[in-house]
């Protein structure tokens, strides 16, 4: 009695029982005999559809010739039911030739089985029409059952809700929407790079995982050879990476996709290409004979029929249905019959025959037709009515009789509440028709204020799609339909220049232009983030001096505003300039103002970004509390599942916790960090993950893992070929510091040579510093001593930057060239670390507390150098017991890492005593 009208309310047993094939709304409690307080109830509202947008076919007749790659799709069902493992099927052919056939009777094939399939369907729209991503969009929407006409609100609540029950973590499941949110339309945030690309893979993959857990789920993704690099790489990653899950991967495509992608598919034992080729001329008339319903054409017609025909069914359908059309083939009461005519027409090609077939069309339907195209192979009644400026109940009436002429179908399910959804029955009948437009008919069908807005809209998905190159060229088209006049052209700019960054461009021109177009319309914020972007392209380049006063005028432009999300990024992005080039104070109390403006806006990416330099000023002042600053931003990230502020606090934390002597436990941070970058499923090839490696190689170093620093070192300069990356520098004074253990020196030269220049020219302090001091010791070490010294005068008179190589090797620099207490007058400005206090006494020739402060904190190479320096100074003062003690624990390390270089002194030591 508690359900309403028509309706069924169910309790939770069943609910749970069902809720995977059945649609529940929450209702109330209701009052039941035996129960103490109410129970919970659902409606029941529909049964769950097993299958998306677009999937329909009504094929005329019986499968013909296709029963070889209808049973390898079939088979590969199977496979992933049973063996939940996934596979890639790729239909590759010609148009017409029957891919979509194939699908249609897959589809049947599993909307029949007793268990529930889902069937979720995308396509890839023809260049300059589509989107990036937009299959894998139509398939979470599908998915999630996000329609067209639904409000953010709306579409929010499905979204969260169907994630919530695809995944079970609740931080992984906040992670995967933050994701998916662009892909269905929700969000337009910028990703940056491939990183942000990596991480959307992985979220979207153990989203799509996370279904078919429940569920055996097939995912078809249509027209693939107009498919964009990202969507391909998609599709490919789907393909490799998903596991223990029943999904069945299926792609149509025309033979270009493999001129394209060669190696497709290739490699993977879970991956196969189907090449649906043409029928045989048997299985030819056997489909005419069908589609005619047995009616006989002239012998010659129909031999002419099956030459051109070249066994593609297309050919043979729309020549029936031109037949038809033209009056050649005329209904009676007993079925088809064929008009007596002194000749058929025989059309050249299935192109030729569709342009037919629209061609006898009357001019309305024609127009009607043509109009339809313009919105895509699938449209709704009400955008066609609004295009064609007629009533939509007309166009609805229209359609249903192109209906009947096999022109379009009417769906079943619509993407749009309210309306009715049409597809035309084939894509290449759409093209036909959208060809046959006159360009000046089509320039106006899509011009205008409507063109500029679809136009940027697009370029914003495809952003927040990770995918920068289709954002640029939308952005660049939008920009060209927008007058110079119009408000809206700076923000425009902005975005443009914005993702011009990401692409690895340096837009400072465009930047500087969005500024000055802003800055002329009285647009502050958007002026300062322009003039933001120009300043960290300068420092890229290197000029520090510039890019620091363009940051502070980016700064001036908004510092009197009220507070807003871009007044804190502009300001912690002059904070991060400043302190990062030794202006620390200044620095720090912008970084803490825009910490404190970021907390009150709740704007918790720029309080990350304001706490890692906060955290990283305040350790290399000495201040171990600027670890809980640094804490705060990893957790900050984590809280976000944003794995780039993960890693950069992470990498920082490390650093830090390295300057305080705790080697172990910053390399706990790195494996944290990887960890971290795994579970985002990002790639070796990815930023983060190549920024770790170098991390990686200089942990080795650090710690005395000489032999596998070299190899790491290699290997990453190996792969990073040519490209400027950061760490290029840092990883070229590694390799030079273990080949001048090794005594190559040699190379070692040649490799503290480029690591010197490279840190010249990008002129970033904390480099040349480093830069500054392991040329200098390759140079000594190959006797050239003046060369040397002058590279010292350079560096003591710098101010200096605490990194752990400056006060780790510059004694050993100062010691050998007898400038030891200029080292130890700038040691008494210098915040007291292990590694300082390390550095005063090797300069004090106090090597025994030295060796003692460097085994304590993990530093096995420097241990042992010092270790040598105290036996040799031991022996020469005829200590030699003590001295012997000492290179008894020195020279078993030097042998191990094959370090020539010392381990001459040691034999050396040994021979003066023999």
């Amino acid at each position: 009695t508690a359900a309403p009208v028509d309706g069924i309310l169910v309790g939770e047993a069943t609910y749970r029982a069902t809720t995977n094939v059945i649609e529940y709304r929450d209702a109330a409690p209701v009052e039941a005999k035996g129960k103490a307080n109410p129970v919970p109830a659902w409606e029941a509202v529909a049964r769950r559809a097993g299958f998306g947008f677009d999937v329909e076919q009504r094929p005329r007749t019986q499968l013909v010739g296709r029963e070889r790659e209808l049973d390898v799709l079939t088979a590969a069902l199977d496979r992933v039911r049973q063996d939940l493992s996934p596979q890639l099927v790729t239909l590759v052919g010609v148009p017409g030739i029957g891919k979509s056939r194939l699908i249609a009777e897959l589809f049947q094939i599993v909307d029949r089985d007793l268990e529930l399939i889902l069937w979720r369907q995308g396509r890839s729209l023809p260049y300059g029409e589509g989107l990036s991503y937009w299959a894998v969009a139509e398939i979470v929407k599908s998915q999630v059952g996000i329609l067209e006409t639904d409000s953010t609100e709306a579409a929010e609540a499905k979204l969260r809700a169907s994630v919530t029950e695809a995944i079970d973590d609740q931080q992984e499941a906040g992670w995967i929407e933050r994701h998916l949110r662009p892909l269905v339309g929700l969000d337009v945030a910028l990703a940056e790079g491939g990183d942000r690309r990596a991480e959307a893979f992985a979220a979207w993959r153990r989203f799509l995982e996370g279904v078919a857990e429940a569920n055996p789920i097939v995912l078809v993704f249509e027209d693939l050879h107009w498919a964009d690099d990202g969507l391909l790489d998609f599709v490919d990653y789907l393909a490799d990476w998903a596991s223990g899950v029943a999904l069945l991967i299926v792609g149509t495509a025309r033979p270009e996709l493999l001129s394209r992608r060669p190696g497709w598919g290739g490699g993977k034992r879970n991956a196969s290409t189907v090449t649906v080729s043409a029928l045989a001329p048997d299985e030819t008339a056997a489909l005419l004979a069908a589609l005619l319903d047995q009616v006989l054409l002239p012998a010659e017609v129909q031999a002419a029929v099956l030459k051109r025909t070249e066994g593609n069914p297309l050919f043979a359908e729309e020549y029936v249905r031109m037949l038809q059309d033209r009056g050649f083939l005329v209904q009676t009461g007993g079925g088809w019959q064929l008009e007596e005519r002194e000749q058929l027409p025989l059309p050249e090609t299935v192109q030729g025959m569709i342009a037919a077939r629209l061609d006898s069309l009357e001019a309305v339907d024609k127009e009607l037709v043509q109009n339809a195209a313009v919105l895509g192979k699938v449209f709704w009644t009400g955008a066609l009515a609004t295009l064609t400026y007629r009533e939509p109940f007309l166009v609805e009436e229209q359609l249903h009789g192109l209906e009947r002429k096999e022109f379009v179908r009417r769906e079943r399910r619509s993407g749009v509440a309210g309306e009715t959804q049409y597809a035309f029955l084939h894509l290449l009948l759409r093209d036909v028709a959208y060809s046959q437009i006159p360009r000046s008919e089509r320039a106006d069908k899509h011009s205008g204020a409507a063109a500029r807005k679809a136009l940027t809209e697009a370029g914003e998905r495809s952003r927040a799609l990770h995918a920068p190159t289709a954002a640029a060229d939308f952005f660049e088209q939008a920009l060209e339909l927008t007058a110079e006049d119009d408000p809206g052209r700076a923000s425009l700019l902005l975005t443009y220049a914005h993702t011009k960054s990401v692409l690895g461009d340096a837009p400072v021109e465009l930047a500087q232009l969005a500024h000055d177009v802003a800055l002329a319309s009285g647009q502050l914020e958007v002026a300062a983030e322009a003039l933001t972007i120009v300043a960290q392209e300068r420092w890229v380049l290197g000029e520090i001096d510039s890019a620091i006063q363009l940051a502070r005028d980016a700064f001036a432009l908004v510092a009197d505003l009220p507070p807003s999300r871009t007044k804190a990024f502009v300001r912690v992005a002059l904070a991060n300039r400043l302190w990062i080039s030794g202006l620390e104070d200044e620095g720090l109390a912008l970084a803490r103002e825009g910490l404190a403006e970021a907390e009150a806006l709740g704007a918790e990416d720029v309080a990350a970004n304001a706490l890692r330099g906060i955290g990283t000023v305040r350790a290399i002042r000495g201040d171990e509390g600027g670890l809980a600053d640094l804490e705060r931003s990893v957790e900050l990230g984590e809280k976000l599942s944003d794995p780039l502020m993960v890693h950069l606090g992470l990498n920082n934390l490390a650093n830090m916790l390295w300057h305080f002597g705790r080697i172990a436990e910053g390399a706990g941070k790195l494996q944290l960090d990887r960890e971290s970058q795994n579970r985002f499923g990002l790639t070796p090839e990815s930023g983060t993950m190549r920024w770790l490696q170098g991390e990686e190689v200089m942990l080795l170093e650090m710690s005395g893992a000489w032999k596998e620093c070299l190899r790491a070192a290699r290997e990453f300069l190996t792969e990073m070929g040519d490209v400027n990356h950061y760490l290029v520098g840092p990883i070229l004074m590694m390799s030079s510091s273990a080949l001048m253990a090794q005594g190559d020196v040699r190379a070692a030269l040649a490799d503290s040579q480029r690591g010197f220049e490279f840190a010249r020219a990008i002129r970033d302090p904390q480099l040349l510093h480093s830069g500054l001091e392991i040329h200098a010791r390759a140079l000594l070490l190959d006797g050239q001593r003046r060369e040397a010294e002058e590279l010292v005068d350079e560096l003591l008179a710098l101010t200096p930057q605490l990194n752990e190589w400056f006060v780790k090797d510059l004694p050993w620099l100062v010691l050998d060239i007898g400038r030891e207490q200029e080292y130890l007058e700038q040691a008494k400005s210098m915040p007291a670390t292990p590694w300082l206090e390390a550095g005063v006494a090797i300069a004090e020739r106090d090597f025994t507390s030295a060796a003692a402060i460097y085994e304590r904190i993990g530093a096995k190479g420097s241990e042992a150098i010092a270790r040598l320096h105290g036996a040799e100074a031991l022996a020469a003062a005829g200590r030699r017991a003590q001295a012997d003690a000492e290179l008894a624990k020195a020279q078993p390390f030097f042998a191990a890492e094959g370090a020539k270089l010392y381990l001459r002194r040691c034999e050396a030591l040994l021979a003066a005593a023999s």
